[in-house]
Formats: structure tokens, C-alpha cells, sequence
């Protein structure tokens, strides 16, 4: 019999309880911050759609799916929110206008020949960002988009007023001229911070491409927001310690997987300290294709096992995903 892909085992989470009260009880004045190593703390950073997750940012190929924008929600007629989050894909259609961003579709098939859209049809398409300590953040953005912008949000809040959505349209002015978002600012203080934009399409008798693509930078002049495209950064944590306590009590941690390569089987720790709705893990391929996923129900420390027999030779990505957004990715190796 051929072993499962996933093996999960469930370790004591008293531990991490007990260390969450203890951050409670010294307060914030206790914490420290980490030194900005590695420039991992910058004054302006790229956003734009179609960058691979690499510094400095180049532009991944067609039809691979964009390591750093997500889709979030989207109407029943693509499938609802099943599977969701998942990473947007990079799209291409021919009369569609051309800027440095490229473009986001969530599947080639939505971008062409399209969908058959009912009028308010939509994707919400997700950039999430962190920043260490608290500041005025400034976003200037250039879109394209097919058919209309129906909002855009900052951690799941609205911009208000006309000037920050557009109007259903006939014609291919969203799609072949570039709209300059007005420029804003946000006061946000430490942690991941969202920007989500949400397009809709108009109702259509015949296939309707839907899609987005984005040129844009966050700033501050407090160079308080780390820079994910570089390696040496993903992890970067804003604090170190308590007192005493390890880095890794106060957040929530994915391991190495061990052994690495492997051919038979590897396992994977990890550690939830904060979550408030759902937790997975999720292997992907080199393209950027979820695999396999498997569900963490409770907070602690915990760890999976990967069975080798299900997958071929190769580089993967394993991702943990706590309430939506990307605790950590890792690549892991497979041999036979």
C-alpha cells in the first residue's frame, strides 16, 4: 500500500500558551528590535503585478503564477471561493494594452477567450506587504484593467470617493489606457498590511476576458517596509526577543523540511501562535501550481509528513498559510 502524502502529528501547545502570557505580562516597551541586516528595511518598494520574488525583481514568464499577488475572493461563476487563496496568473491577450506590470488573470482561460459573466462578475486580486513600526505609508499606482475597478482597500477598508473606482464600460479605454490612481496615504503600524483591488466585468452574452495589471510602489520616508523580494529577508521578524524569549514564541514559524533532498519521506515543523480562522500547508510545483494541501486545525507547534511517493523528481515550494496570508516559503528537493 502506498503511504499518503501528508502524515500529521499534533505536539503540546502548553508551551506556547504559557509564553503568550508572558508577552503579556512584560508589555511592549520589552520588545527589541531586530538590526535592519541585509537592507531588509526600505523607503520604497515595488509592487507591481508579474515579479518573480527575487532581488532585484525581474518578470516571470506567461501563464506561471505570480509568487507575491493572490486572488482572495471572487463571483460563484468562477468557482467561489473554493481553493481560495490562490496566487494570480500571469496572462496575455493581444488587443490588451502593455505597461511593465503584467498582466493577472486567475486562470489563462478567464483571461482568454474569457468567461461568461453576469454584470458585477469579479476577481479581487491581493498584494500583502509588511512594515516594521509605525508610519505614513504612500501608494502610487497605474492600472490597466478589463472591464472596471470596483474598489480599492487597505487591510480590507475602502477608498472612499469616485476618484478611486471606475465605471462599467463598452469601449477599451480601462483595458488600453492607463489609469493614475490619485495618489494616498495610510498611518499603519507593525505588521502585514493588504492591498486589495477588485475588478469587475460587465454582463456578456459571448466570452468576457477579465484581468488586472498594476505598476505601482509603496513609501515611506521611515524606511519601515521590508523588502520580501530579498532572500535574506523573508522571514525578517520585527522583533527579537522579550526578555529572554526566543524569536520564534512570539510568531507564528515554518521549518526547513528534514531530510532535504529526500526520496522516501521528509517532515516539515511548524509553529501557529496567532491564528484566528484556518492555518494550512500547501506544496507547490516549480510553475507555481498548488499540489497538495493539508489543513492545521489548532495553534502550537505541530509538524507534517511528506511522502516522496507521490512525487516526482524535483525542486517544490511548500508554503504555511495562516488566515489568508503567507507565513513563510521554503523550497524543498526531491530524489529517487
Amino acid at each position: 500500500m502506498r503511504k499518503p502524502l501528508f502524515c500529521f502529528e499534533r505536539l503540546s501547545n502548553i508551551k506556547v500558551m504559557l509564553l503568550s502570557g508572558i508577552v503579556f505580562l512584560f508589555g511592549l516597551s520589552d520588545l527589541k528590535a531586530q538590526p535592519n541586516t541585509n537592507n531588509c528595511l526600505v523607503s520604497s518598494y515595488d509592487i507591481s503585478t508579474g515579479n518573480d520574488k527575487v532581488w532585484p525583481a525581474k518578470q516571470i514568464i506567461y501563464s506561471q503564477r505570480d509568487p507575491l499577488w493572490q486572488i482572495s475572493d471572487r463571483s460563484p461563476v468562477f468557482g467561489g471561493t473554493t481553493g481560495l487563496p490562490m496566487q494570480a496568473i500571469t496572462a496575455y491577450l493581444s488587443n490588451w494594452g502593455t505597461q511593465t506590470g503584467l498582466w493577472l488573470s486567475d486562470s489563462s482561460n478567464h483571461a482568454a477567450p474569457g468567461i461568461y459573466a453576469n454584470a458585477g462578475t469579479y476577481l479581487t486580486f491581493k498584494r500583502s506587504f509588511k512594515i516594521c513600526g509605525t508610519g505614513v505609508v504612500n501608494f502610487n499606482l497605474e492600472i490597466l484593467n478589463d472591464n472596471y475597478i470596483q474598489s480599492i482597500s487597505v487591510d480590507g477598508v475602502p477608498l472612499t470617493g469616485a476618484a478611486y473606482n471606475q465605471t462599467a464600460t463598452t469601449t477599451a479605454a480601462n483595458y488600453m489606457n492607463k489609469w493614475t490612481v490619485p495618489a494616498f496615504s495610510k498611518t499603519l503600524s507593525t505588521g502585514v498590511h493588504t492591498l486589495e483591488i477588485k475588478v469587475a466585468e460587465i454582463s456578456s452574452p459571448n466570452p468576457n476576458p477579465i484581468g488586472l495589471s498594476l505598476v505601482g510602489t509603496i513609501s515611506s520616508p521611515s524606511s519601515i517596509i521590508v523588502n520580501d523580494y530579498n532572500s535574506p529577508c523573508l522571514d525578517y521578524n520585527c522583533v527579537t526577543s522579550v526578555e529572554g524569549l526566543e524569536e520564534s514564541s512570539l510568531r507564528n514559524t515554518l521549518a526547513q523540511n528534514n531530510p532535504n533532498p529526500f526520496g522516501t519521506a521528509t517532515s516539515i515543523a511548524y509553529n501557529i501562535v496567532n491564528m484566528q480562522q484556518d492555518a494550512f500547508v500547501a506544496i507547490y510545483d516549480i510553475t507555481g501550481k498548488e499540489l497538495y494541501r493539508q489543513a492545521i486545525t489548532e495553534k502550537g507547534k505541530g509538524s507534517i509528513s511528506i511522502s516522496g511517493d507521490k512525487l516526482a523528481p524535483g525542486m517544490y515550494t511548500y508554503s504555511l498559510i495562516v488566515d489568508g496570508e503567507t507565513t513563510a516559503t521554503k523550497r524543498m528537493v526531491v530524489t529517487k
